[in-house]
């Protein structure tokens, strides 16, 4: 498979990757892109960021910069410290998430698969641990992973 110059459409793996994780990780919903609405917990939603081209030496082909965030939602229980309580399960859930995306983001003799060929590597870069509310839930546990790829692309 081509590299790719495209946020989407690592975005799109990415997705894909983290629906494939549900069963182990025990995430209810993937979902392209942010949501106003989370109605199940724990949930991921999966936002492109940025792309960033720019010419490689020959001026015949672009270096490729993709950012992609992962956000990880999960909300606390009726009792008055339930935010608290998903908080630890939450940044538990983030960092087992952050361990399988940079694994597959290398190469398959490291045991990766370049996210699907679309890339030359791909690595979580910077994990925001934070807070949001959202319509459904109020106060939620929202992580964002951000992930980076390289990629090399003809013009």
């Amino acid at each position: 498979m081509a590299h790719t110059k495209s946020a989407y459409e690592v975005a799109l793996y990415l997705k894909s990757f983290v629906e494939g994780l549900k069963p182990t990780l025990g995430i209810e919903d993937v979902f392209y892109g942010d949501q106003r609405v989370i109605p199940k917990s724990p949930t991921v939603c999966v936002e492109p960021q940025v792309r960033i081209k720019r010419w490689n030496e020959s001026g015949q082909a672009t270096h490729n910069d993709i950012g992609v965030h992962l956000i990880v939602y999960m909300a606390g229980g009726p009792q008055p410290d339930g935010i608290l309580v998903i908080q630890a399960q939450c940044d538990e859930l983030t960092d087992a998430l952050s361990d399988l995306v940079d694994k597959d983001g290398v190469a398959s003799f490291s045991g990766g698969t370049q996210f699907g060929g679309l890339v030359i590597d791909g690595i979580v870069s910077r994990t925001e641990y934070s807070y949001a509310l959202k319509g459904n839930s109020g106060l939620m546990r929202a992580n964002r992973l951000t992930v980076e790829c390289r990629s090399k692309t003809s013009v």
